[in-house]
């Protein structure tokens, strides 16, 4: 699942308003083009100043991660850099990729809490903290522990795992663990994200979902961790980056 959202919509006037909902069309038909995926497959729900799709067969969360999201990327790049048209207006967006079993779409979109989970993550608070702190950016992706733990992790492709930096994010009565992924920004030199850490005696609590909560697995040092070899203290225990590896004497090794 993949969910977009323009950033400042509400904000801008009804003719720019209007050439923004455009451009986002554009910009995802041509970053999909660009990473060869099947958008018309996409199963797709709309809103004013956003979009959100599950994929089927034969996409992947890869795909998405890399190379859809460095295309869109790109594509934004490009349209803010040209500013032409009585109505142009900058495009910045907040993008958030879940992994999970939902129901056939209904009569008002697409029911079960991992679709709820990922339009929560589109609008966390620390990604649009991360959109005000870095004014150069055109964008943010955010992903859930799933899509970090079970895919970005395990070294298969891009962005590089040390590229996240874990946050907190509460909304309602629902609190998650999340990464958040800026283009060619250190997420973990940014200062002003520290009030979205999870807190280090306390895992945050993931959404439930029919199998139950998933446990989650400690990243506490992450933002400790940049690229290069390194070693660092925290807590007592030692801390080695190499590269994109790294090692916790604390917490068995990952």
């Amino acid at each position: 699942m993949i969910s977009g959202d323009i950033e400042d919509y509400g904000s801008r006037n009804a003719g720019e308003q209007a050439v923004l909902q455009t451009t986002l069309a554009d910009l995802l038909d041509t970053a999909a083009r660009e990473a060869r995926l099947e958008r018309p497959r996409w199963s797709r729900q709309v809103s004013g100043d956003g979009e959100f799709s599950v994929l089927t067969e034969p996409a992947s969360v890869l795909d998405l991660a890399d190379p859809f999201v460095r295309e869109l990327d790109v594509a934004l790049a490009v349209h803010n850099r040209r500013q032409y048209g009585d109505n142009w207006t900058r495009v910045r967006l907040r993008v958030a990729l879940h992994v999970g079993p939902v129901l056939p779409a209904g009569p008002m979109g697409v029911p079960g809490p991992h679709a709820v989970q990922v339009n929560r993550l589109v609008n966390a608070p620390a990604a649009c903290e991360a959109l005000r702190v870095c004014p150069a950016a055109d964008l943010v992706l955010i992903v859930s522990d799933r899509v970090f733990d079970d895919y970005l992790s395990q070294g298969y492709g891009h962005p590089r795992p040390v590229r996240f930096r874990p946050v907190t994010v509460q909304v309602k009565r629902q609190r998650f663990l999340a990464y958040l992924y800026l283009p060619n920004v250190d997420v973990h030199e940014l200062r002003e994200l520290d009030a979205f850490d999870p807190p280090a005696d306390d895992d945050p609590v993931p959404a439930r979902d029919a199998e139950g909560p998933r446990p989650t697995k400690p990243f506490g040092a992450a933002r400790d961790v940049i690229m290069g070899d390194q070693h660092r203290v925290k807590n007592g225990n030692i801390y080695q980056s190499q590269g994109d590896m790294r090692f916790d004497a604390g917490h068995g090794g990952r």
